[in-house]
């Protein structure tokens, strides 16, 4: 599924799907990208890459199929207490834009898998920042076999 990451980038940062997020962006390594942004009341969306699960191989031949559960994230980042009011609403447009979607490639659709809190610091300019984690089931075949 080449272009994953991207897509699920383009439809959290379509402002008809997600009004509440600003930016949204891909990175592998979430808290490093968020100490670069400037973040403010609205919602920052990054998203990353997780962990993936794969089944056992039933048979091999010429090819090899299997079904690979991928797990992604996206971390909510925003100032507190400015962006406390658009927590919740980011977070259910993050879910709607997300939940039931069948992206290319993909064997079912996005299901999320629950969430985390990563940082929450209350005093003035603090941050809040809060992992959206979600799951997708891909089937992935492989080329000839020796």
């Amino acid at each position: 599924m080449i272009g994953f990451f991207d897509a699920v980038v383009a439809r959290l940062a379509d402002p008809n799907r997600c009004p509440a997020v600003v930016q949204a962006a891909v990175a592998m390594d979430a808290e490093r990208t968020i100490e670069t942004l400037a973040l403010g009341a609205d919602v920052s969306a990054i998203v990353s890459p997780l962990s993936d699960e794969a089944t056992p191989i039933r048979s091999a031949g010429l090819r090899v199929s299997q079904v690979e559960t991928w797990i992604f994230g996206v971390t909510m980042a925003l100032v507190f207490p400015g962006g406390f009011a658009q927590w919740d609403v980011a977070r259910v447009q993050i879910k709607a834009a997300l939940c039931g979607w069948t992206p290319e490639g993909a064997a079912r659709p996005v299901e999320y898998a629950g969430g985390t809190l990563l940082e929450y610091r209350a005093e003035e300019g603090g941050r809040w920042l809060h992992l959206l984690r979600f799951r997708v089931d891909v089937q992935e075949t492989y080329g000839a076999q020796s």
